[in-house]
């Protein structure tokens, strides 16, 4: 019997330490703003600057930038910035080759913890050459 009791006790004991603690977790709240390119615009040669602003409540882990052709999902251009800070401001050139004119669609994306959640924006314009 004391065998019984001290088994549950260690299990008890193991389960509540183990237990995730939520309460201590802050929710993310902020997000991204595309100022350039806006949607539905026609863009005329080979670069597109992209221009805007994170913000965050908590430290940002950078941005990455992807040009999608929206066709066929291929990647026509992308960069990637390292930057900590809950403020992040958006200032990149995005240089591409295309024949005809093209739809597309800019996604931005940042990681807000170590955990990889991301908020993220999109928009969707034309380039031309």
């Amino acid at each position: 019997m004391k065998t019984a009791i001290c088994t549950f006790l260690l299990i008890s004991i193991f389960v509540i330490s183990c237990k995730k603690d939520d309460a201590g977790e802050v929710a993310f709240e902020g997000g991204i703003t595309i100022a350039n390119p806006n949607a539905g615009d026609t863009i005329s040669g080979t670069q597109t600057i992209v221009t805007g602003s994170i913000t965050g409540n908590m430290d940002l882990h950078g941005y990455h930038i992807v040009l999608y052709k929206v066709s066929d999902n291929s990647i026509l251009a992308e960069t990637e910035v390292d930057h900590h800070s809950s403020s992040i401001t958006i200032n990149d050139t995005l240089v591409y080759t295309v024949s005809q004119l093209t739809p597309v669609r800019l996604l931005i994306e940042s990681a807000y913890n170590h955990e990889g959640d991301m908020t993220t924006k999109e928009v969707n314009y034309v380039i031309q050459p």
